[in-house]
């Protein structure tokens, strides 16, 4: 079942959506999130980066798009497709008419595995890709920016037999991967791209980063490209995959296996 608007149907056609708009105008931003037996996992960040980017894209938010309001649309959805007791990955689309911000909003998702039993697999081959920057900047921290470029990104990594490929910004700093955020693991301490990069402030990302500095020492820097072969390990986070380890970058190999405990410990404490 499809949510569109506040009314579930079983599929998209002319009948619900009368205007093209959803298909043919880029002006539309998705908010993926993942639940797990009926629980929206870090729905207080989702929610914000939603109201963040609905004001940034100049939208007209209704009052009616509270916390609750968004968050009873979503779980109305997971139990008209009977997966409450399930895991699963929504899409949360919202979209408006060419010179007009009023807001429509499509929902719709997938089963999946629950974090601790997705087996993800290593990453054996990773590189950078440099044929587009990302501009760096807090523009960029909104996913409806790059994403142009994350496309492109994902297709060449899979043109030249790469898992992933490393995104970097106009001023050659690491910003994310193809995959999702980037982490790395240098000396006891985790190090990741600042939101100035231009990288995406995912709910994840955010809980995450919430979390961990709890108990070791986070850093949000610019981070080069020579620092990849400095570090101890290499992974990355995302709302569809959780967590994603890197074995080996170019001539690099990684050992360590902190940040697969990290993870685990910090979707238990949820």
């Amino acid at each position: 079942m499809i949510n569109i608007n506040g009314d579930l149907f079983t599929r998209i056609d002319s009948k619900n959506i009368k205007k093209n708009t959803f298909l043919i105008n880029n002006y539309n931003f998705c908010e993926e999130i993942h639940f797990e037996n009926g629980l929206l996992l870090f729905w207080e960040d989702h929610f914000f980066r939603i109201m963040a980017s609905l004001r940034r894209l100049r939208f007209d938010t209704p009052l009616s798009f509270d916390k609750e309001f968004l968050k009873n649309e979503l779980i109305k959805t997971i139990r008209a497709n009977k997966l409450q007791e399930k895991s699963g990955n929504i899409k949360f689309y919202f979209y408006s008419e060419l010179n007009d911000n009023k807001i429509d909003y499509i929902i719709y998702l997938n089963y999946s595995e629950p974090y601790n039993k997705i087996k993800s697999k290593d990453l054996s081959i990773c590189d950078i890709y440099t044929e587009e920057l990302i501009k760096a900047g807090l523009l960029s921290n909104l996913s409806i920016t790059n994403r142009t470029i994350r496309r492109i990104a994902s297709m060449f990594s899979v043109e030249n037999g790469f898992d992933s490929c490393i995104i970097l910004n106009d001023k050659k700093n690491i910003v994310e991967s193809t995959i999702g955020n980037i982490y790395l693991v240098k000396e006891n301490k985790i190090i990741t791209p600042n939101l100035s990069s231009g990288c995406q402030n995912t709910a994840i990302r955010s809980s995450f980063n919430r979390w961990v500095v709890k108990s070791l020492k986070l850093e949000e820097i610019d981070i080069k490209i020579y620092e990849l072969q400095q570090c101890e390990e290499l992974f990355f986070l995302s709302i569809n995959k959780g967590y994603t380890c890197v074995n080996k970058y170019r001539k690099t190999i990684y050992k360590s296996d902190l940040g697969r405990k990290l993870f685990k410990n910090f979707i238990s404490s949820i």
